[in-house]
């Protein structure tokens, strides 16, 4: 259903969703197949995160402690929503 709502501003980006598992592997799909996992370095289990999404740059950023702990995704461009 998503997939035909697409827009043009979209534009060539084919992310479909980020996640980020509690444990701090991240992952990434488009609407075809899943992404190899990342494991994110310095990630705390236990710290609040903060999530940027810059569409300026196309980034998904996750923050810990005010700091940005890692690029989750770059790339993006279109429309987003937050599960």
């Amino acid at each position: 259903y998503l997939l035909g709502q697409r827009t043009a501003r979209w534009t060539d980006s084919n992310v479909h969703y980020c996640s980020l598992t509690s444990g701090g592997t991240a992952l990434w799909c488009d609407w075809a197949s899943r992404h190899p996992r990342m494991d994110v370095d310095g990630f705390q289990s236990d710290t609040p995160i903060g999530l940027l999404l810059n569409l300026d740059e196309g980034t998904l950023s996750v923050y810990q402690n005010a700091h940005r702990v890692a690029t989750l995704k770059d790339g993006l461009s279109g429309e987003y929503c937050w599960f």
